[in-house]
């Protein structure tokens, strides 16, 4: 990595090099024949892109994701606690979360019931 600017967004999983400007055309039309050689399930996998504008907007985007996706999983935790502290059971708890309003995509993939 030649540029430690780059640092933050290689933790946030944005950037997938790092270039001088003036070999970024030649770079970008490299990783986008890469990816076009790609099967069509490797293509999928990348589901959407999103096209933020200026240079950092992404990196914006992301972080505002990232701060939204941690304020459910500490609300769901929360809410979870204390519905098991008051005598819920935790399977019953993961049952009424998937299958209600309160469904998160997110936390139907991250939790797990404890049985």
């Amino acid at each position: 990595m030649s540029n430690p600017n780059a640092l933050p967004s290689y933790l946030v999983c944005l950037v997938n090099d790092v270039v001088p400007l003036e070999e970024l055309d030649s770079a970008v039309d490299a990783l986008a024949a890469k990816i076009a050689e790609a099967s069509p399930t490797v293509v999928a996998m990348g589901k959407r892109t999103f096209y933020c504008g200026a240079a950092g907007q992404g990196l914006q985007a992301k972080l505002a994701l990232n701060m939204i996706m941690a304020n459910v999983l500490q609300a769901y935790s929360e809410g979870f606690v204390l519905a098991v502290k008051n005598g819920i059971k935790a399977d019953m708890m993961f049952e009424i979360l998937d299958n209600t309003a309160g469904k998160s995509a997110l936390m139907s993939a991250k939790a797990r019931s404890p049985t």
